[in-house]
């Protein structure tokens, strides 16, 4: 099996490669900086972002309303991730954003 690379699939792939470095940049500088408050049990921050699906369930399944997703003004790294906002009501620490989270960015305190 031979592998034929043409001049115009290599510079586009470059050009690719390229453009998501610098959509990533761009979404880093473009972050507001101050890191909002998580939920209960949330672990470190590069790892919560990168363990977070932004989909929404431990907004859904919260019975006090207090955690609300993060919006385009609270930068884009944290878009649709979940922020506590007390504004709406208090945490209780029921655990049931834990129990929802799918790949676990939220964890208990302590192990079962």
């Amino acid at each position: 099996m031979s592998l034929s690379l043409s001049r115009r699939s290599l510079v586009a792939g470059g050009a690719l490669v390229a453009a998501s470095f610098a959509v990533g940049g761009a979404a880093t500088t473009l972050d507001s900086g101050a890191t909002p408050l998580r939920p209960p049990s949330a672990q470190d921050e590069g790892r919560f972002r990168a363990l977070c699906l932004k989909c929404g369930r431990c907004e859904s399944v919260c019975p006090q309303r207090c955690i609300r997703t993060g919006l385009l003004e609270d930068g884009l790294l944290n878009w649709r991730t979940p922020i506590m906002d007390f504004h709406r009501g208090l945490c209780d620490f029921c655990g049931r954003c834990e129990d929802v989270a799918p790949p676990r960015p939220l964890r208990a305190s302590t192990p079962p």
